[in-house]
Formats: structure tokens, sequence, C-alpha cells
């Protein structure tokens, strides 16, 4: 590695920029034509999560295994750091609040990065969560 990374937390610049990354998307017809598919989907991936947030090394290896080009040491660093922020507890595994996307859509049309103000309530759901 051999350098020095500065490493900063949007919401500690500004508290509106605690964001959910990533965000799964699917779509509204495929939402309500096969809610089981995207339930089933969201089990598996919380399945997932859970498993790298227990084993961050095996989870590093597993993945250096599908890409082998990338350096295992800043995987398995980066699946130390980031284990930790897989599930918030208290509430499990994806799920969302209103005040977060509400807060972040304002912050994004304040700086207009947005035409128009985010229907927040529209932008996410829980609904489908296991």
């Amino acid at each position: 590695m051999g350098f020095d990374i500065n490493f900063l937390l949007l919401q500690d610049l500004d508290s509106r920029l605690d964001f959910y990354t990533p965000v799964i998307i699917t779509s509204e017809k495929t939402a309500s034509q096969n809610p089981g598919l995207v339930m089933d989907f969201l089990a598996a991936t919380e399945k997932g999560y859970r498993f790298a947030k227990e084993n961050p090394d095996a989870a590093a290896a597993l993945l250096i295994s599908y890409v082998p080009e990338l350096d295992i040491e800043i995987v398995k660093a980066s699946q130390q750091y980031l284990s930790g922020w897989y599930i918030t507890e208290g509430r499990g595994w994806g799920f969302m609040d209103e005040n977060t996307w509400k807060t972040f859509g304002d912050w994004m049309y304040e700086n207009n990065l947005l035409k128009r103000q985010l229907d927040y309530k529209k932008a996410f759901t829980n609904e489908y969560l296991p």
C-alpha cells in the first residue's frame, strides 16, 4: 500500500448528508405483481449481509475468489470497517425511515442536484423487508 488515506464521513460535514447506501431498487410493477420475489430477494440479500457482518475475513476471501485482481489486504480492511455498518441495531437490516430520505432529498434540492423536491414518501418502502 504505502500511502496514507484521509477518510471523512460526509455526515460529519453536514448531518443532512446521512444517506442510505447501497439502495436496492425494483420497479413498482415487479413489486406489485410479484411481492414474493421481492421479499425472497431481500431475505437472501439480508443473509449475505449478516454473513459479511459476522465473518468479514471470510466475506473478503469470497469477494477475492470472484474478483482476484483486487488487493486482498485492502478488501479485508474494507470489510472489517464496513461490517459494522451493515445492520442498524434495533431496527434490523434494510430498515429506512422517512426523515433520512426527506433530509437528504431537501439537501439535494437546495444544492440544485434535483430539479424538484423529492417525494420522499414514495422514494422507499419497508414493506418487503424480511
